[in-house]
């Protein structure tokens, strides 16, 4: 039964059919059991969706109905499809990876009116972003940040056999420069870089963080559509 309610979320969070999620959260129970967000999790879909879809009123509903946004996809959650997407993640460090997508996200949450210093303090208690070494201080200085994101291509890179989104060179580094503290002038940097069209050009697989240097945008865009539910 938990593998067919999970199904019916994601079909109705695929349609954004929102009157179909009072009734199918009324049937779970709890939207938020591991019985079922291990077949399929409603807010790591809400973050990889919105490189198609942007911000979504099923989204908005089902998180001002209870839903947890800080869920790590661990082991459990293998019998997920889109488990390779956002293994070990949060839905917050997922988007994180991509600066297109940290930006939709944020504004999510401030259309919200979520509490954003109580938003990380309960990201942190979980170990994704603890581990890498976000601290509050330095998490919330990246929710506050002033800086022109840039919506990245799809890329089937070859040498890690990773289909996915391209991620920026300059948001990798301010990203770095953030949790590390190390500089402040961050955004000048990342504007230089998008003006310059270095991130488009000289595009970079997440995983392995090795520029894509023979693909070019006219590849990006004729990826066969039947892989972008990856996201």
């Amino acid at each position: 039964m938990a593998r067919g309610v999970a199904q019916l979320f994601n079909k109705a969070m695929e349609a954004n059919e929102v009157e179909l999620l009072a009734p199918l959260l009324a049937l779970a129970g709890d939207i938020n059991s591991k019985k079922i967000i291990k077949w399929f999790s409603p807010a790591h879909e809400i973050a990889t969706g919105m490189w198609r879809h942007g911000i979504r009123e099923s989204g908005r509903y089902l998180i001002t109905h209870g839903l947890d946004l800080h869920v790590v996809a661990d082991d459990d959650f293998r019998s997920s499809v889109q488990y390779n997407s956002y293994a070990n993640d949060t839905p917050t460090a997922f988007v994180m990876r991509y600066s297109h997508l940290f930006f939709v996200f944020r504004k999510l949450l401030r259309d919200l009116n979520i509490d954003i210093k109580k938003f990380v303090e309960d990201e942190l208690k979980q170990w994704p972003l603890t581990k890498a070494g976000w601290t509050q201080e330095t998490l919330l200085s990246l929710f506050e940040l002033d800086y022109t994101p840039l919506k990245m291509p799809a890329i089937n890179y070859q040498p890690c056999n990773w289909v996915g989104l391209a991620t920026e060179t300059s948001w990798l580094r301010a990203l770095e420069k953030l949790r590390s503290k190390s500089d402040t002038d961050i955004v000048k940097e990342g504007d230089k870089d998008i003006t310059s069209s270095r991130d488009i050009e000289r595009t970079v697989c997440y995983y392995c963080q090795v520029k894509d240097s023979n693909s070019t945008r006219d590849e990006f865009e004729q990826i066969s559509m039947f892989l972008l539910p990856l996201f």
